[in-house]
């Protein structure tokens, strides 16, 4: 994992908050195959350096395609409100929530 976690943290930190979204994305309903990709979008993004909260553009591809993949019915997710709360957990990992 290479991403910097948010607020300034340590590694160690950063893969605690990674369980941490895992997780809880788990619960809404997330694949494992797509919490992969998340992963490696996050990581992509993080390269880039950009500003502490900010959504990159392969994280947001990546929200994007899960979105539409829901709408379509490939993916279930386990309330009708996943989709944005998905979005919210992924702000807080950043460092905005």
């Amino acid at each position: 994992m290479t991403f910097q976690p948010a607020k300034g943290g340590d590694f160690s930190t950063g893969l605690d908050r990674w369980e941490g979204l895992r997780e809880s994305l788990t619960s809404l309903g997330v694949p494992s195959d797509r919490l992969s990709s998340l992963r490696e979008a996050l990581e992509e993004d993080a390269a880039q350096q950009l500003p502490e909260g900010a959504m990159g553009p392969a994280t947001a591809s990546w929200y994007e395609r899960l979105s539409e993949a829901a709408k379509e019915g490939a993916v279930t997710l386990t309330t009708e409100v996943a989709a944005g709360m998905i979005a919210v957990e992924i702000l807080r990992f950043l460092g905005t929530g």
